[in-house]
């Protein structure tokens, strides 16, 4: 019995394997946090979640495909936070879309200013220099774009801009407010904020006007 189980309730092997994923997840998600993917190491992360590097390279066979499997979980809750509160599956009619443009892309900045998307943003600024983590960044970074493309089309919002102008505006805003996220972690700028908000506001309200 693990320390995790109670009396009579022993879990399955899944059930343990699925936990000790999580833990690794969740720690390695910390570790590049905290320190920066050059500097995370296995021990460290192990440390973090409590279990052994044999327990980390039974289910992961390199640190590679640990931090492979790592952006594949953070990509999925981007998509699903970003689902939440952009109130994807919600009524048209429901109050959550009585919305302007700068409410949508100020919730947009945030959830890419999230701990969560700096380990992303981590992840694909040294897929650049590392060629065997670039190979596995493409493609989920192709799938990330591809899921954001479709959750963007079901928002009423989105039917503004002209179908062929969809994709490539997600692809813009994503760009531009990673680049602005790391710039801020060295130079805050509370104004230039709202600035530049208001800015990217009123550019949407003109691009959606060529509907």
């Amino acid at each position: 019995m693990t320390a995790g189980d109670s009396p009579g309730q022993r879990r399955t092997q899944q059930q343990r394997r699925d936990s000790t994923i999580a833990s690794l997840v969740d720690a390695a998600i910390d570790v590049l946090a905290e320190v920066g993917y050059a500097r995370a190491s296995v021990q460290q992360i192990v440390d973090r979640a409590g279990l052994s590097q044999g327990a980390l390279f039974r289910h992961f066979a390199t640190r590679l495909d640990l931090f492979a499997h790592v952006a594949q979980v953070v990509a999925r809750r981007q998509i699903e936070q970003f689902r939440r509160e952009l109130g994807f599956g919600e009524s048209v009619d429901s109050p959550q879309f009585a919305r302007d443009f700068r409410t949508i892309l100020q919730t947009v900045r945030r959830i890419t200013r999230s701990r969560t998307n700096m380990v992303w943003l981590e992840l694909m600024f040294h897929a650049r220099t590392d060629a065997d983590l670039r190979t596995r960044m493409a493609v989920l970074t192709g799938e990330y774009l591809t899921a954001m493309e479709d959750l963007i089309q079901a928002i009423p919002e989105a039917q503004a801009f002209p179908p062929d102008m969809r994709r490539p505006l997600l692809e813009f805003i994503i760009g531009y407010f990673a680049g602005e996220t790391i710039g801020r972690q060295v130079l805050p700028d509370l104004a230039g904020d709202e600035r530049q908000l208001d800015l990217l506001a009123a550019i949407a309200v003109v691009l959606s006007a060529q509907q």
